[in-house]
């Protein structure tokens, strides 16, 4: 089956570089539409601990420097669209990419997206893609500037970002319900991982009854390690966003991960909730709060080697301003309290870390 995937995503690649030469014999060239399209994010990060390797804390993959500028996330992007197929292609790179990226091989490394699709059916709008796809679990993105808040929540930092294998997706005429399964490599895996031969699965409904909400569920189900350890992971991700007016709106998630041991016959089980406030000031300016709390004991994702394992609540207060609709200034406060000593300290380690950050961001 990952032969399959493999040659899949070998078709996909090559028709998102090969779709404009299309004869006008089966698609008219006249009807494509091409998109090119940039994101450059640079941040400042100040640790109160002062770390003296300059890292923020592990579980970190965005903003993970600490007391030196640095570009957080950039890419540049080329999309193509048509009435029949779509393709895209994304190159990226910066601190962001460097960490989540660290398992794949030099030549992957950059590919932020790179993905082909087909239209099924004439008169609806159902589809399958094929490639380096973005995620379908969680509310938060890679992209800064699509979020509430400057940082991500542990939740996002915790779930892949990115995705490959095959989906097939549908959308109903009236836009109102998104659902979409999916055939995958591995939990965030672009290459498949030496020693895995088996399939990941996935699952994605999304409700909309008005641009004032929107619900989701989104799950993964399979073996994100090496068939050796034989993990059987099953993974929940359910959020609301409710824009409850102009001002004001809330975003609320829950996640519950379990992984299943079978050569001891043991469970790991993570769970995660995330609340987040934005109000809208005016058109250029907006706050955001935010509480999490993430517990995962027994170390199934998020490793401290401690009695209490990782069991952190945070919290965190950004301001924002826009400008000119291609620009966003952020500055943001977060705290994370710990029930075990896990965070650099000195002279000893510590419960507590708080840290300021600056970002600015640029699109076209």
């Amino acid at each position: 089956m990952h032969k399959i995937i493999r040659q899949t995503i070998i078709f996909a690649l090559l028709t998102s570089l090969a779709v404009p030469l299309q004869s006008q014999d089966s698609i008219p060239t006249s009807n494509f539409k091409l998109g090119l399209s940039a994101y450059f994010e640079s941040y400042y990060s100040y640790d109160f601990s002062k770390p003296p390797d300059h890292n923020r804390p592990w579980f970190l993959y965005n903003f993970n420097r600490a007391g030196k500028p640095a570009v957080n996330f950039a890419f540049a992007k080329l999309s193509i669209t048509h009435s029949k197929i779509r393709a895209n292609l994304a190159l990226a790179t910066g601190t962001y990419v460097r960490a989540n990226y660290a398992g794949e091989p030099n030549w992957a490394k950059p590919l932020l997206e790179a993905n082909a699709g087909l239209k099924l059916a004439k008169k609806k709008d159902l589809w399958i893609d094929a490639g380096i796809l973005p995620s379908h679990i969680g509310f938060e993105s890679a992209t800064g500037k699509e979020n509430w808040t400057l940082s991500r929540s542990m939740v996002a930092e915790n779930s892949p970002y990115f995705e490959t294998g095959i989906r097939l997706s549908y959308r109903s005429p009236n836009a109102k319900w998104y659902m979409a399964s999916l055939l995958l490599n591995g939990w965030q895996r672009i290459t498949q991982q030496k020693g895995s031969s088996l399939i990941n699965g996935g699952v994605q409904v999304t409700y909309t009854p008005s641009d004032k909400l929107t619900l989701n569920y989104s799950n993964f189900i399979g073996m994100p390690e090496k068939d050796s350890l034989n993990i059987h992971r099953t993974y929940h991700n359910l959020y609301a966003v409710s824009q409850l007016n102009k001002i004001l709106g809330i975003t609320f998630g829950f996640d519950l991960g379990t992984d299943r041991y079978a050569y001891n016959k043991t469970t790991k089980t993570w769970f995660t909730p995330v609340l987040i406030t934005r109000i809208k000031l005016d058109k250029q300016w907006a706050i955001a709060f935010r509480t999490e709390y993430y517990a995962d004991k027994s170390g199934a994702l998020i490793v401290t080697n401690t009695p209490n394992g990782f069991r952190s609540f945070g919290a965190s207060a950004n301001v924002d301003f826009s400008w000119k609709k291609f620009a966003l200034f952020r500055a943001e406060y977060r705290l994370f309290n710990s029930t075990d000593p896990i965070f650099y300290g000195n002279p000893s380690l510590s419960t507590n870390n708080q840290a300021i950050t600056f970002t600015a961001a640029f699109w076209y």
